[in-house]
């Protein structure tokens, strides 16, 4: 297993959040993974925790960040006529 820090910056959010007007959201994850691709996956959830911990799920009205995959290479043919590019980008950054 590997330890991996996995950021997230997701923008284009144009919501009220309970700090202000959000233009952008920001998380930092570390955890442990056998890969990047599996760091990643594992991240998302992370993700989607705390933006409702955050408060951004009630003043989206429910509306969750748009975590699809930003290379649609990555993904199935069958998967990926159900999935858009993502509006943030996940950079991972293992530690030695």
């Amino acid at each position: 297993m590997t330890t991996f820090t996995v950021m997230f910056e997701g923008s284009g959010f144009a919501l009220e959040a309970p700090e202000g007007l959000a233009r952008g959201f920001f998380v930092t994850v570390t955890l442990d993974a056998p890969d990047a691709e599996t760091a990643e996956a594992r991240a998302r959830r992370d993700v989607y925790r705390a933006w409702t911990a955050g408060g951004y799920d009630k003043a989206a009205g429910g509306v969750m960040p748009d975590l699809a995959v930003d290379d649609l290479r990555r993904v199935g043919p069958l998967r990926a006529l159900f999935t858009r590019k993502g509006t943030g980008g996940f950079v991972l950054f293992p530690e030695e």
